[in-house]
């Protein structure tokens, strides 16, 4: 009897069922975490780079996985965080929202490396790279040089993450040249999520991995387990994200609830200030009508004496 143990006894590591604890929008990533921690457990790559960082949440879902296994690895997210044309501009509130996450979290192996890609690959020595994400822009030039410019960093051990390989609209190309390049390297590929593809470049990629990617392109089957595995991870992890909305969302409304009470309450005192007012003007008032009945009730000779009185103080009334 073998004791091989089975493509899912292989997917199933205790590290894929951890809900990614970062998990913030744009959602296009968050189906991709479970399968980022798998990687991480099946490479334990000594040096990890992701190329398009934007708010984190792929990035942190590789970081949590190496922090959750103990790994000795050092980490690199590599960004301007102004955005581009497809994944839109943005302001300085993404940065510093994500660094004081990160650093809080993950500045005991990780650093946020704030430059545009050709700038920082000068920073990294040719083959230390283990695992490489890229994540920039997506047209069919820009992946193709992101590709081959940082293709000498990666090690023996190298292998790249493509994520969008399943986008087939606007000029997103990635599709086109994950097309060219799964023909010459081992890879692994998920439709879910945009698509994300896992390219094994290097000779010496572990044996596991290669295994797995061989079990893939072999049996329909496998690969029918492998995607839809991690298509419902992924699902529970776009789920929890949608959850946590509406819990905002409800606590917003709750919040807007209090302030209207509370502006309520307002109101109402000031109602009864108000009619407290009224009731003393309608006092007045009938106490003026009183008044004024009571003069029109004496008799006319003893008005006169008012008139020539009011006519000395006031003056003559004009024609």
């Amino acid at each position: 009897m073998s004791t091989e143990p089975t493509l899912l006894q292989t997917l199933a590591k205790p590290v894929v069922f951890q809900m990614p604890r970062r998990l913030i929008a744009p959602p296009s990533w968050t189906m991709h975490a479970p399968l980022a921690m798998w990687l991480i457990e099946m490479l334990r790559p000594s040096v990890f780079v992701e190329l398009g960082t934007f708010s984190g949440t792929s990035y942190c879902a590789f970081c949590q996985a190496v922090q959750h296994l103990s790994i000795p690895s050092k980490c690199y997210a590599v960004d301007t965080w102004k955005g581009d044309p497809h994944a839109s501009m943005y302001g300085e509130d993404v940065f510093k929202e994500l660094s004081a996450y990160h650093d809080a979290n993950y500045a005991s192996f990780s650093r946020l490396v704030r430059e545009d890609f050709d700038s920082a690959r000068s920073h990294f020595a040719d083959g230390s790279i283990d695992l490489l994400h890229i994540d920039g822009y997506h047209t069919y030039d820009a992946v193709k040089h992101d590709f081959e410019s940082w293709r000498p960093k990666l090690s023996n051990r190298g292998v790249v993450l493509f994520h969008d390989t399943n986008v087939h609209e606007r000029d997103f190309a990635v599709a086109q040249l994950w097309d060219e390049l799964k023909r010459q390297y081992q890879s692994i590929e998920v439709l879910h999520g945009h698509g994300l593809g896992i390219l094994l470049v290097g000779s010496d990629v572990p044996a596991p991995l290669r295994e797995v990617a061989r079990h893939l392109i072999a049996s329909g089957d496998d690969l029918r387990l492998f995607q839809d595995f991690f298509a419902h991870l992924g699902r529970a992890c776009l789920l929890e994200v949608e959850d946590s909305q509406k819990r905002a969302e409800i606590r917003r409304l709750e919040e807007r609830v209090v302030e209207l009470e509370r502006d309520g309450t307002k109101l109402l005192n000031r109602c009864a200030i108000l009619e407290g007012e009224a009731q003393g003007l309608n006092q007045e008032v009938g106490r003026l009508a009183l008044e004024i009945r009571k003069e029109r009730a004496q008799p006319k000779g003893m008005l006169a004496p008012l008139r020539i009185m009011k006519r000395a103080v006031v003056g003559p009334r004009s024609e």
